[in-house]
């Protein structure tokens, strides 16, 4: 599918379909041959506290993706494990493109009452992550989970404290778990594209593949700022003082050179 969005084969129903951006990103970041970029693009997450998302499993490391599980009260768009040192780390990842979070808490209605479309999207995937339906559908046992993070990308520049802290209230009212605001993380699309153009590890696939997905974020235009390519040298500046005459200056206010 990346290839036909980079040759303009794409129907226009799916240009700004965050389903399609994100199995395209992540469904290629899956088959690469290592998980360092996954772990490098996570990293740059970062929470309430903006603190950055600290990831460091060792060299043995099993990673397994969950496209849009069927949980108990929520369809997120993918759930990561990453099995290290017999131990399990959960992820959650919710993506956006231009739109916001699908549903929120409606406070107008009894909280013993809500439905799912009238809870805080973000807040029932976190909630999910602590079903143990949850840990039945990875094939996890619950006393070998490490930790539980979740992931909510945006194409923001800065970090969504309300919608964060939305959710996070909603998670508390509801009092279906012990989640905390250091285990909610945002991370942009921008973000990403910076991590893909600074990667030059893996194979010659690995590297073909990068490739394509820096191309697709291009076409797309989520591009980061990637800063200034070329400093001159102030010594190099080819500096030319010229004196003007004064009765060539025109100081009367409204005049025209």
């Amino acid at each position: 599918m990346i290839q036909a969005n980079l040759h303009g084969k794409i129907p226009s129903s799916l240009q700004n379909s965050e389903d399609f951006l994100t199995s395209t990103v992540f469904g290629m970041l899956e088959y690469l041959s290592h998980s360092e970029l996954l772990f490098k693009v996570m990293s740059d997450g970062m929470n309430l506290n903006r603190e950055s998302l600290n990831l460091s499993f060792g060299p043995r490391v099993v990673v397994r993706y969950f496209f849009w599980p069927r949980l108990a009260s929520c369809e997120p768009d993918l759930l990561i494990v990453v099995e290290a040192n017999k131990e399990k780390h959960l992820f959650g990842i919710e993506a956006k493109y231009f739109s916001d979070k699908s549903s929120t808490e409606d406070d107008t209605v009894d909280l013993d009452k809500r439905s799912n479309t009238q809870r805080d999207q973000l807040a029932r995937e976190i909630e999910d992550l602590y079903v143990p339906s949850t840990y039945r559908y990875l094939a996890i046992e619950e006393a070998d989970i490490k930790s539980r993070t979740m992931i909510y990308i945006t194409f923001e520049n800065d970090l969504p404290v309300d919608g964060l802290e939305q959710s996070l209230v909603s998670v508390k009212v509801h009092n279906k778990c012990s989640f905390d605001k250091s285990q909610l993380y945002w991370l942009s699309w921008k973000s990403i594209y910076l991590r893909l153009i600074e990667s030059n590890s893996g194979n010659l696939q690995d590297r073909r593949m990068i490739t394509d997905l820096v191309r697709f974020f291009e076409k797309r235009n989520l591009k980061g700022y990637t800063g200034f390519k070329k400093f001159v040298p102030t010594d190099r500046l080819q500096w030319k003082l010229e004196q003007v005459a004064e009765s060539r200056l025109n100081w009367r206010l409204g005049a025209v050179p």
